[in-house]
């Protein structure tokens, strides 16, 4: 018994430790031959790190598809009256809460960019240079504001326009939880759930 409550407290300070840990995603965007985003992510202080699955664009839904999509959607919205509609919208307070809580939720991650290379070509070195003259100013306010290596690439002689940049994303887990947490216990949340429920039965 004795074990097993050493080996049950020791699990939860291990999830405490690893929560408390700073997760960090790494993206990489490439668009010049391989056109796909890139993920690592690296948490408990370097000792888990995988790769993500790189993004690729899907296709897109048939026309067919989507036109059956929206006649469903349609018919789904006739079955509810008006009434119903008006007390399902949210209140003021409720908004109030949602926006600050995103605001809150905003403010506790870091964002910083590693390099940002813009490479871009018009087939003709006159209209190139012209692009590049105006977005000059783009790579001078870049490099103001924390991306130091920020760099233009034109190609005057042949047609182009990639992107090559790596995206730094890192949080603490355990304060987005405390977050979600004082949300979902706040009166607001749950005045507006009780108020949508009632709506909605008659």
């Amino acid at each position: 018994m004795f074990f097993l409550l050493i080996l049950l407290v020791s699990l939860v300070l291990l999830v405490v430790v690893m929560l408390a840990s700073p997760v960090r995603f790494t993206v990489t965007i490439d668009t010049s031959a391989t056109k796909r985003v890139h993920t690592k992510v690296n948490w408990f202080y370097g000792l888990l790190n995988f790769e993500l699955k790189d993004y690729r664009k899907t296709p897109k839904k048939t026309k067919q598809a989507a036109v059956k999509s929206r006649t469903i959607s349609k018919r789904r919205f006739s079955k509810i009256t008006r009434k119903k509609v008006k007390f399902l919208l949210p209140s003021k307070g409720f908004k109030r809460r949602i926006f600050r809580f995103l605001l809150d939720f905003i403010k506790t991650i870091n964002l910083s960019v590693s390099y940002f290379k813009l490479g871009f070509g018009l087939n003709d070195p006159a209209e190139t240079g012209k692009l590049y003259a105006l977005l000059f100013p783009l790579s001078i306010w870049l490099k103001q504001h924390g991306i130091k290596q920020t760099e233009l690439i034109p190609h005057y002689m042949d047609y182009a326009f990639y992107l090559k940049s790596e995206i730094n994303i890192q949080f603490v887990p355990l304060k987005q939880l405390g977050l979600i947490m004082q949300f979902l216990i706040s009166p607001v949340i749950w005045q507006e759930f009780y108020r949508m429920l009632k709506a909605s039965e008659k």
